[in-house]
C-alpha cells in the first residue's frame, strides 16, 4: 500500500508517502509547472519548444536541513536514461534517509546544484501561474531563455540580440550557485544601450531568479545582478527617454479614414479587427481575441473574461450599431466549429498585430491600433458631455482609489451605451443604434 514506510523488497519509504502521482499519468502529464508527488518529491516540466513538443521533463526533491530548504535534481524523465517514478521515488527516499542521518547532498556532492536554466524555468512556470496576461507570460520566459525567442528581420539590431542569446545561453548552462557578475554582464551589455526598457526588464528577472535561488539554499552571498550593489559600477546609467506613446489619429480625421476602410470591398480579416477595435474602444489582443461565445447578441453586450484583460477583470463592451454590422460582415466568413471571431486564414489563429509593411499600416501614416483608444478618449473629452469617469470605464481604465472603486460596483453599461453609440455615430457618420 503506499501509505507503508517500506515498500514490498523492505527499502525505507518516504515517511510522508501521500503519492499523487502515477506511472500511466506522468505518460500524458505535459502541462509545464511543478507537479508534486510527496515529501518533496516532483515532476518539473519546462515551456513547450519551438514546434509545439512537450518541454524538458525532469525529477527534483526538496528537503530541509537546519532550518533550510535545499534542492537536488534525481535525473530525467524522458528519453533512454529516463527515470521512472518508481526509480525516484527510491532515490527521493534514499536521500531523505541521508538528511536524517546528517549527510545531506548540498555537503556531500556538488553535482545536483541545478542550473541556472532549471531554476529560471521553475521561476517562469511559477509567474505564468499568477499572471492574468498570456503576453506577460511569455515576456518573462523569452527574457529569461525558457522560450526562444524568434530573430525579427526588421529591426536593425538583431547582431546585439544574438549575442545577447548567446550569452543567456552560456548563463541558462550553469550552475546556479557559480553564476558571478560577469555573466550577467555578458547578457545585457549588448543590449543594454540598444533595447534599455528590455534590458531592465531582464536585468530585475535575472536578479529574480537569483534570488530564489539563494532562498532556496542553491547559493549564498550577494546577488551579482542587483543593480546598486553591483551592475551600477559597471554597465552605463539607464539613458532618460520620454515617454513612448502610441501613435494616435486626430478625431477630426477618423471618419474620412473609416470610409476609406468601408469602401474595401473585400477587407482582410486585420481590417475588420481595426474596425471593430475602434467603434469598441478595446486593444488590439482584446479585439483581435474576440469570442463568439463572449457575445450576447439579444443584448447587444461583449464580454471580455478577466483572463484577456489587462487589469484582470471582465470587461463588459456595449456594441453599438457599427460594432454589430462588422461583426455580420465576419460572419459571412465564419467557421464551423470556431469560436474565434476573427480567425487567421494560414494558421487559424488569432492576430497578433497589424503587420509593419501592410497596406493598412501604410493607411494609417503612423498611427497605431491602440493609438486609436486616445483618438476616443480626446473626442469624448473634447466633443462630448459625457463624464469623464464614463469614457475611461470605456476604456477599462480603474477610476479613483481602490476604496472609490469598493464602492462603486456598477459599470455604468447603460451610459457607456449612449456614449459607444455617439462614437459609431461620429466615426461612421450613420445614425445611432434603437438600443439607445
Amino acid at each position: 500500500m503506499r501509505g507503508h514506510l517500506r515498500d514490498h523488497k523492505g527499502t525505507p519509504a518516504m515517511a510522508r508517502a501521500s503519492f499523487r502521482l502515477t506511472a500511466m499519468g506522468i505518460r500524458h502529464l505535459k502541462e509545464p509547472g511543478r507537479h508534486v508527488d510527496g515529501d518533496g518529491l516532483a515532476l518539473l516540466i519546462g515551456e513547450p519548444t519551438k514546434d509545439g513538443s512537450t518541454g524538458r521533463r525532469r525529477w527534483t526533491l526538496r528537503y530541509r536541513h537546519d532550518g533550510k530548504q535545499f534542492e537536488v535534481g534525481l535525473g530525467t524523465a524522458d528519453g533512454p536514461a529516463a527515470v521512472t517514478l518508481a526509480e525516484a521515488r527510491k532515490r527521493a527516499a534514499d536521500i531523505q534517509a541521508s538528511v536524517k542521518q546528517g549527510e545531506p547532498p548540498h555537503l556531500t556532492t556538488k553535482t545536483s546544484v541545478p542550473t541556472f536554466g532549471d531554476v529560471a524555468d521553475d521561476v517562469v512556470a511559477a509567474r505564468r501561474a499568477g499572471l492574468t496576461s498570456k503576453i506577460q507570460g511569455a515576456q518573462w520566459a523569452r527574457s529569461l531563455g525558457t522560450i526562444p525567442t524568434d530573430p525579427d528581420r526588421s529591426r536593425t539590431d538583431n547582431a546585439a540580440f544574438g549575442r545577447r542569446t548567446a550569452a543567456l545561453a552560456a548563463l541558462r548552462a550553469k550552475p546556479v550557485d557559480g553564476v558571478t557578475t560577469d555573466d550577467v554582464v555578458a547578457v545585457l551589455r549588448p543590449i543594454w544601450t540598444v533595447t534599455p526598457e528590455t534590458a531592465s526588464r531582464t536585468r530585475q528577472r535575472i536578479e529574480i531568479v537569483l534570488d530564489a535561488a539563494k532562498a532556496r539554499g542553491l547559493r549564498t552571498g550577494d546577488n551579482p545582478a542587483r543593480w546598486r550593489d553591483s551592475l551600477a559600477y559597471i554597465l552605463p546609467p539607464k539613458p532618460r527617454r520620454e515617454a513612448a506613446h502610441h501613435g494616435a489619429m486626430a478625431f477630426a480625421k477618423l471618419p474620412a479614414f473609416w470610409r476609406r476602410l468601408d469602401e474595401i470591398e473585400a477587407p482582410s480579416m486585420p481590417v475588420l479587427i481595426l474596425q471593430f477595435a475602434i467603434l469598441t474602444a478595446t486593444r488590439w489582443s482584446e479585439a483581435a481575441g474576440a469570442r463568439w461565445s463572449e457575445i450576447d447578441g439579444e443584448t447587444a453586450v461583449w464580454a471580455i473574461p478577466a483572463v484577456r484583460m489587462k487589469q484582470g477583470r471582465t470587461h463588459r463592451v456595449p456594441l453599438s450599431a457599427g460594432a454589430l454590422a462588422v461583426l455580420q460582415r465576419v460572419a459571412l466568413l465564419r467557421r464551423d466549429g470556431v469560436d474565434l471571431v476573427f480567425v487567421g486564414h494560414r494558421n487559424g489563429k488569432a492576430f497578433p498585430s497589424i503587420g509593419s509593411r501592410s497596406k493598412l499600416n501604410l493607411m494609417m501614416n503612423g498611427a497605431t491600433a491602440h493609438g486609436m483608444r486616445s483618438t476616443f478618449r480626446d473626442w469624448a473629452g473634447e466633443m462630448t458631455d459625457h463624464a469623464r469617469e464614463v469614457a475611461e470605464a470605456a476604456l477599462a481604465h480603474q477610476v479613483g482609489n481602490a476604496v472609490e472603486a469598493a464602492y462603486r460596483r456598477g459599470d455604468a453599461l447603460a451610459k457607456r451605451r449612449v456614449l459607444m453609440d455617439d462614437w459609431s455615430a461620429y466615426v461612421t457618420g450613420k445614425e445611432r443604434s434603437a438600443c439607445a
